[in-house]
């Protein structure tokens, strides 16, 4: 045995002298220990990693996540080093992900008079999720991209709200369960102001569990209605209602396993399980901070003031229960004034996607006629969505045409109208805020009467140059290849007057002669 060893290092010496013959040939072999060495190190500094949650965009999300087996939320996006390392056969991608939910000890100081022994207990412990997970060489070491939906589903859930969420990863133990495919699940469907009939929700949740699905008790889920996952004739024949309408919210009550047992986890598919709609919800949409498809805010840069302005006046309304504005007849009822393509509507969706209010959109174009009464029915049936759905905004499109007879004066009978349905509107009890918002493309009223009953009228002024080079930079995030800064700044300083849509349009002109000119 010995004489064996021997020869085998006498065998391995001589390869060394011949294969580095300007070393000693001791050297090879200790080379070959540190090496091994280093590299268990390294996995072991791999192994106790601690990793934070990045949000991306929910829609981009979906986009990395189509070729998985199994779509879910609750997918972890990771560097493919980390994935070599915690994943040893692509077929099983499951991991467990411990998240550390304890608040910061500033907070804590400050809620602690106020919360019960269980909560404070609960928010001391480790959270334990089971997750996918797959690799993309974009993210870096330490982060896990996440959906927004998965952060702001713990948000709500452990009340917190800013504070980066740190945990690390564990493999998956031998003789843990993974996600079965459970019989029954029972959902809640959020209310949605847009006549949605029954047949519609079917085929969406149907299209919608087709792939498999992993769920959570208690979580809520998005399902985007685009013309891709709805198909172009479905897309087509109920274009009216889903040209506004972008997603459908659903949260998950319960889950049953076959054996009638209950679950906290499992996956949900069309043909395999028994899906089951309580009843409609009423509640805050999960907040959404990105715009669409882009790793940017959805409130462009240069229109931060007016944001900030209309989301502080939505502010005093959220609170609904004895709020004395509403008691003392000061309705929350706004008017966002500019002119046409300046960003009044991306202003609002912005706002009204952090604070998780959907939107129903009313055009004022279609609500005037030439015959009062009608203006006025189509006034009242769009106020009343606020009875079927809640929170709410009702946004006004086209004010400037509302309340204007045809020689152009204002129609008094229209106005007065329009103050008795605000009255109406706002003498209802709601469990939670309904607020309605003009928005006008004219730089000055000519209806005093109609503007007075507005609480506040937000004027947009042309974008000085710093606001320019503020939107042009905004812009720039969604495109793939970008312009320097000087030709960003040059094209501020010469573009006076231009409208946050005359910039979209003049940056992706300005971006493709300067690709021609590199080429």
């Amino acid at each position: 045995m010995l004489e064996t060893q021997i020869k085998q290092w006498r065998l391995l010496l001589y390869i060394s002298r011949l294969r580095f013959p300007r070393y000693p040939a001791y050297y090879f072999p200790v080379f070959v220990l540190l090496q091994g060495l280093k590299k268990l190190r390294y996995d072991l500094k791999l192994r106790s990693l601690e990793f934070y949650l990045q949000p991306i965009p929910n829609v981009l999300f979906e986009q990395l996540q189509s070729d998985q087996l199994v779509n879910s939320e609750h997918t972890l996006f990771i560097s493919p080093t980390a994935f070599r390392e915690y994943v040893v056969e692509h077929e099983i991608n499951w991991i467990n992900l411990v998240l550390r939910v304890a608040k910061s000890t500033e907070q804590k100081v400050e809620t602690q008079p106020d919360q019960s022994l269980v909560s404070i207990i609960l928010n001391k412990q480790d959270v334990s999720l089971l997750c996918q997970i797959a690799p993309h060489p974009d993210v870096p070491l330490t982060a896990l991209w996440v959906k927004e939906n998965l952060v702001e589903n713990l948000n709500e859930r452990y009340t917190r709200s800013g504070e980066r969420y740190w945990g690390r990863l564990q493999r998956i133990a031998e003789g843990q369960h993974l996600p079965a495919i459970v019989a029954k699940a029972n959902i809640f469907i959020y209310q949605t102001p847009y006549d949605l009939s029954s047949d519609m929700v079917d085929y969406i949740l149907g299209r919608y569990f087709e792939t498999p699905r992993l769920l959570y008790r208690n979580h809520t889920y998005q399902i985007p209605l685009t013309e891709r996952f709805l198909g172009n004739t479905f897309y087509t024949k109920n274009f009216a209602i889903l040209a506004h309408m972008r997603s459908l919210w659903f949260k998950c009550l319960n889950l049953d396993s076959t054996a009638g047992g209950f679950e906290m986890n499992g996956i949900v598919q069309k043909s395999l399980t028994t899906l089951q709609q309580t009843t409609t919800y009423n509640n805050f949409l999960l907040p959404e901070h990105f715009d669409g498809l882009h790793m940017r805010p959805s409130c462009p840069f240069g229109l931060r003031k007016y944001y900030d302005s209309l989301r502080s006046s939505l502010q005093a309304y959220m609170k609904t229960e004895n709020n004395g504005l509403v008691q003392n007849g000061i309705y929350p009822v706004f008017m966002l004034r500019g002119e046409r393509g300046i960003g009044k509507m991306a202003v609002l969706r912005s706002v009204a996607s952090t604070l998780g209010i959907p939107i129903y959109y009313a055009d004022c174009s279609e609500i005037m006629t030439s015959i009062s009464s009608q203006t006025e029915t189509k006034l009242s049936s769009a106020f009343n969505k606020a009875k079927i759905c809640e929170p709410l905004i009702i946004c006004l499109e086209s004010f400037e045409v509302f309340g204007v007879d045809n020689e152009g004066h204002e129609d008094q009978r229209i106005t007065g109208s329009f103050q008795m349905e605000l009255s109406s509107l706002f003498s209802r009890k709601y469990s939670h805020p309904v607020v309605v918002v003009a928005l006008a493309n004219q730089k000055e009223s000519n209806t005093p009467k109609l503007t007075s009953l507005f609480l506040e009228v937000i004027q947009f002024h042309p974008p000085t140059t710093g606001e320019r080079l503020e939107l042009l930079r905004w812009i720039s995030l969604s495109h793939r290849y970008r312009l320097p800064n000087r030709q960003l700044h040059k094209i501020a300083e010469q573009s006076q007057g231009f409208t946050l849509s005359d910039l979209e349009l003049l940056y992706g002109n300005a971006l493709e002669a300067w690709r021609r000119s590199k080429d």
